[in-house]
């Protein structure tokens, strides 16, 4: 059976994420009619043909194989229907809305939005499965819909692109096709000139070997003291979420007076607080930097800025300039936001944005990319906020006479995950926007250490 090979993008392909699978699930209030469902996602594979590629290499490089045949052991599509019988809260107790900060253990039961699907890239690789799968799993008071796919693929904001043009169709709207042209060939250092020297954006450095060395001990030293890693749920009302803005930007009021090009966004100071929360009061010297993931839909304008819908990887990563751990605290909230803030800033001007892409692009595949100071504590902060996910309507899903009657959807949570070749740890994630006006948070730290520490996250922990 011939296929036609598509060859992955080079930024896609460029970083040690390349190897996660990204799983975002919508926990909704109202039982959904599957077959809506799943034609409307049969209907969107047909129009882009590439989420029924299977992933392979060719040679040294990663492609895309999509077949030009289709049947019982070549499917065009994966869509698993799960009913479980009963109310949603016998089987899955996801986060909940509250009055005040609250921080739960998460109930990270993947298999209800992506069961018996691909935990590994090697698992796409040696299958004969699209890259792109859908569940929805049925209580008799809910619906779950999970998606699954590679990073290569879609990170966060691609997996937000696939669902609302599966929203789409179910409203009878139209979904425009897939740009096919790699945006980021322009950052491609020509072959010609591959011996010039090039700027390193700040922050960053390919490590020799001894430096992979040393990071490596460090690391597997973290391991052995720190195994009680938990994922958690903080969930700040939308009250909280604005009191922590105001105090922010209350204290740089006071440091800095009334500027105003002196601002932080509620985002920045919720890093802050958290930042706060995760280290304790310290005098240490150790350099801490922070890596920001920052989406270059919203920042990338040069040489144009990316299409619309773009399903590919489209994180870069900041730097914040190093500080040492005592300075969590000894910085106020609002200037511990204002380095975050001005890190966004001055990382992802337009000069920024191409060094950093022609380094990164330039240095694809190798396993040697790190932040500075070798050593260093650091922290890993995603931010989805922007993604608007717990607003993607499905209510073109509910059954003929709930539509007919002007019922509308609501979601109740936002279910994250990845699958990484190695232990998460260190990671926290801006979540969602919920409806109600809050924020969802999340991460992966120490219960003893952070979670369940007495100056840590433990007064919002509930009894």
């Amino acid at each position: 059976m011939t296929s036609q090979i598509i060859p992955t993008g080079v930024f896609d392909t460029s970083g040690n994420e390349k190897d996660s699978i990204v799983v975002t699930g919508w926990v909704l209030d109202q039982v959904l009619d599957v077959e809506k469902i799943e034609a409307a996602y049969l209907k969107l594979v047909q129009r882009w043909p590439i989420l029924s590629a299977r992933l392979r290499t060719k040679g040294k490089k990663w492609v895309y194989e999509i077949p030009t045949e289709f049947n019982a052991s070549t499917p065009q599509y994966v869509f698993k229907k799960v009913i479980l019988p009963g109310p949603i809260e016998k089987t899955y107790n996801y986060g909940k809305v509250s009055s005040s900060i609250r921080c739960t253990i998460k109930d990270n039961q993947n298999d209800l939005f992506s069961k018996d699907g691909p935990r590994s890239v090697g698992d796409y690789m040696k299958s004969n499965i699209p890259v792109s799968q859908l569940q929805v799993t049925l209580f008799d008071d809910a619906t779950l819909v999970g998606l699954t796919t590679p990073h290569v693929l879609c990170d966060g904001h691609g997996n937000k692109e696939i669902m609302v043009a599966i929203t789409k169709i179910l409203r009878g709207e139209e979904v425009e096709e897939l740009h096919t042209d790699d945006p980021f060939t322009p950052f491609v250092i020509p072959d010609d000139k591959k011996d010039e020297p090039i700027k390193t954006p700040p922050f960053w450095r390919v490590f020799t070997m001894w430096n992979i060395i040393t990071f490596m001990a460090h690391l597997m030293a973290d391991f052995a003291k720190t195994r009680d890693i938990t994922n958690r749920d903080v969930f700040f009302p939308k009250e909280e979420v604005e009191r922590i803005k105001e105090q922010a930007m209350a204290d740089l009021k006071k440091e800095k007076g009334e500027d105003p090009n002196v601002w932080v966004s509620s985002s920045d100071a919720l890093i802050a607080f958290f930042l706060k929360r995760v280290h304790p009061p310290s005098s240490s010297t150790t350099p801490l930097n922070v890596l920001y993931s920052a989406n270059l839909r919203r920042y990338l304008k040069r040489p144009a800025p990316l299409p619309s819908p773009f399903l590919h990887n489209a994180a870069m990563t900041v730097v914040t300039p190093t500080l040492p751990i005592s300075s969590i605290h000894t910085l106020s909230l609002g200037s511990l936001a204002y380095h975050i803030r001005t890190t966004l800033r001055d990382q992802t001007d337009q000069d920024a944005l191409e060094t950093w892409l022609t380094w990164r692009i330039r240095n694809a595949g190798r396993m040697s990319l790190f932040f500075e100071p070798n050593g260093g504590a650091w922290n890993v902060v995603t931010n989805w906020r922007d993604m608007k996910l717990m607003y993607v309507d499905f209510s073109g899903a509910l059954p003929d006479d709930q539509q007919q009657q002007g019922k509308q959807v609501k979601c109740l949570y936002l279910f994250g995950n990845s699958f990484q070749p190695f232990p998460v740890r260190n990671i926290m994630g801006l979540v969602a926007d919920d409806p109600s006006g809050g924020v969802w948070m999340g991460g992966f730290f120490s219960s003893k250490k952070v979670w369940e520490r007495a100056d840590g996250f433990k007064e919002f922990i509930p009894n």
